[in-house]
């Protein structure tokens, strides 16, 4: 279990405590993002290690900052119809 999966766990327990209530609960887990961590990581560990990480996501790609924050504004806008838990694990799964 990693923190992605505790992430989603806090977050499927607060739309059932507070979803009643009308209180939306989102989660943002996008996995590598590519920003300068990921920049200095990779002087560190070289091209190859961070590539071992990226090709162990689901989608095999690093995230770039801008995507990130779209799906975090998406998100807390209001009026986007029904509620969805999208989920990716490490494995895949949904």
């Amino acid at each position: 279990m990693g923190v992605t999966d505790g992430v989603v766990g806090l977050t499927r327990v607060a739309t059932a405590e507070y979803g009643p209530a009308g209180v939306r609960v989102n989660a943002v887990c996008p996995g590598v993002i590519d920003t300068e961590v990921i920049d200095r990581a990779s002087e560190e560990m070289g091209e190859e290690g961070i590539g071992q990480i990226v090709q162990a996501k689901p989608l095999r790609r690093m995230w770039r900052s801008e995507e990130v924050a779209s799906a975090a504004v998406w998100l807390c806008s209001g009026g986007r119809g029904s509620s969805r838990v999208i989920h990716s694990s490490s494995t895949g799964g949904t």
